[in-house]
């Protein structure tokens, strides 16, 4: 980044926003390699630095909509996507955010005077829409768009329709209309054309419909920076949503935030997946697993525990706060403008 530059909000469009941490091409493809796949490690530096035309980046805070955001403000493709993704992705059968949404979903369609039909954006290998499909909507109903060829054909091979491509490459004609329902699941954080997102939203979605977002938490992503450990890094989250950034970004839209709910987690849990996070993170350097006799494969993996555990053991205490649950989430109404 040229010295000097001048750093402008993607939401608000503000200048000069406070700096939170600067980082590399290595740093982030060590963040998203695992051990087995270290020898890809130069490939995918290559085409993080091509995104970036540059080796550098940093994270922001803006001071007045509060976002966070990466610059360059410069998400992944789709070749990049296919490229981290195709075998290293694990999506969970279910989220906390499925849950809670589909709750919702099913109380939206009995009460709205709307077609129910729905659109996941970036829908990884299907594992909500097939929660959704066949009980509260059926099949010819839904929707989806995902990046990575990998889970586009997975979606395919399940029935669902899927779009491997942006979703500003998608007309209503594609969809079969407009749609009355559109859920983003760990999503948005790694979009960077948002403005652009709620304006074709806005495109192929009725008055009065619902927009279901989930995200990391900002609050457990900062607790875990001011310890040294960077979770959200670019271009995979390129941005870093909170109540009043996202309520900035979607009023604009005529969009409103109805609900917003952090992730419940006991003190246990919380812990448990920070430790277990750290152990998978620490077998690049060193891995007990490798080893075929179980006895010194258990001792070496107890003992690399214990020593996580004594070395993060601020983080450990800091972690009893209960807004540290994962991910936040959002429930969203189209609002209609021509009413006073």
């Amino acid at each position: 980044m040229a010295a000097g530059e001048n750093i402008v909000c993607p939401i608000c469009h503000s200048a000069h926003p406070d700096k939170l941490f600067d980082t590399d091409s290595k740093a982030v493809v060590r963040h998203l390699l695992s051990a087995d796949n270290m020898p890809l490690f130069e490939q995918c530096r290559q085409k993080v630095e091509h995104l970036w035309d540059s080796k550098v980046a940093a994270y922001y805070h803006c001071t007045v909509c509060t976002f966070e955001f990466a610059h360059p403000f410069i998400a992944g493709d789709a070749d990049f996507y296919s490229f981290i993704y195709d075998t290293e992705n694990k999506y969970p059968a279910e989220k906390w955010e499925y849950s809670i949404s589909l709750i919702s979903i099913g109380q939206f369609i009995k009460t709205a005077a709307l077609p129910a039909r729905l659109l996941e954006i970036g829908a990884g290998n299907g594992s909500f829409l097939k929660l959704l499909g066949g009980n509260l909507l059926p099949s010819s109903e839904i929707y989806s768009t995902e990046l990575s060829e990998a889970g586009a054909r997975i979606i395919g091979l399940m029935g669902f329709t899927c779009f491997q491509k942006d979703l500003q490459q998608i007309s209503k004609e594609d969809l079969g209309g407009k749609v009355s329902i559109v859920c983003m699941f760990q999503v948005l954080e790694h979009l960077e054309g948002i403005h652009d997102l709620f304006e074709k939203l806005n495109d192929i979605t009725f008055f009065g419909s619902r927009l279901y977002i989930s995200v990391p938490n900002n609050l457990q992503r900062r607790f875990f920076e001011i310890h040294k450990i960077k979770y959200d890094l670019p271009p995979v989250h390129v941005g870093r949503y909170n109540v009043k950034s996202l309520d900035h970004l979607s009023e604009a839209h005529g969009w409103k935030v109805l609900r917003h709910c952090i992730q419940p987690s006991t003190y246990k849990q919380r812990i448990l997946k920070f430790i277990y996070a750290s152990y998978a993170k620490g077998q690049q350097v060193f891995n007990p697993e490798k080893y075929k006799s179980k006895p010194l494969r258990l001792f070496l993996r107890y003992c690399m525990l214990a020593t996580l555990v004594f070395f993060h053991i601020r983080i450990i205490v800091g972690l009893r706060s209960r807004k540290l649950g994962v991910s936040q989430w959002f429930e969203l109404e189209r609002k209609n403008m021509q009413k006073v």
